[in-house]
């Protein structure tokens, strides 16, 4: 963000405190008819309507329903990626939704099933799990605590 850009700047602080187009079009969408009289709830359903669909700048109303429209039938994935990508256009609404699938289509076909080995032998006889990490055995008899050539042995000779 470039705050010596003031329209940026103004639209990011717009955006954040819920000025947005957006969040206009979530309270068109969201508006709940409750027991006042028909005329008044017809007024502000017009009054979201025109808050929604008309502004100074920025796209035809056209527009703006048939992108609200796209993005509300996309899976839950692409919703939220084309949500936070905020395209400002229908043709940058396509490249970004695309972009997105192309992107899903290449991490589905890129995992890699590894083949764990087994709990009852880790790697072989030559190796164990010791504290998380892979170490190979060098020597593969058992001594006894205290023994000559346990590595806590004393030596007292």
């Amino acid at each position: 963000l470039d705050v010596n850009n003031y329209d940026a700047l103004k639209a990011a602080i717009l955006a954040h405190h819920g000025h947005n187009l957006q969040t206009r079009a979530q309270r068109f969408h969201s508006r709940i008819y409750d027991g006042v009289p028909v005329r008044p709830q017809v007024a502000a359903l017009m009054c979201l309507t025109r808050g929604w669909l008309t502004t100074r700048d920025g796209l035809p109303a056209l527009d703006r329903i048939v992108m609200d429209r796209c993005i509300r039938a996309l899976p839950a994935d692409a919703k939220r990626h084309a949500s936070q990508s905020s395209p400002q256009t229908v043709d940058e609404l396509v490249a970004l939704l695309e972009n997105h699938q192309v992107t899903v289509e290449l991490m589905q076909s890129s995992r890699i099933h590894v083949q764990r080995p087994s709990r009852s032998d880790p790697r072989g006889d030559k190796t164990r799990l010791i504290r998380g990490m892979w170490k190979h055995r060098i020597n593969t008899t058992t001594r006894r605590w205290g023994s000559l050539g346990h590595p806590h042995s004393v030596d007292l000779w």
